[in-house]
């Protein structure tokens, strides 16, 4: 990268961006995009062990007792 005089604090050297410091690139918001669609994944998964754990803990119990107690 070419570096170029701009006249700044103390006159110092510094290299001439091609684009302004804030800008986006591409390549940040595909890194970006790509983490967030894997968080949205992580999430689906977490809420489906979520809920098959709560099958576990409520309705097995509940569908034992219903027939356990209901048969005569």
């Amino acid at each position: 990268m070419e570096r170029k005089w701009r006249p700044g604090w103390a006159g110092a050297w510094l290299p001439q961006l091609d684009k302004p410091p804030g800008a986006l690139d591409s390549q940040m918001i595909d890194n970006w995009s790509s983490s967030l669609n894997r968080e949205k994944e992580h999430r689906k998964l977490e809420m489906m062990m979520i809920s098959r754990t709560l099958c576990k803990v409520f309705y097995r119990p509940l569908l034992f007792y219903y027939f356990y107690f209901s048969s005569p």
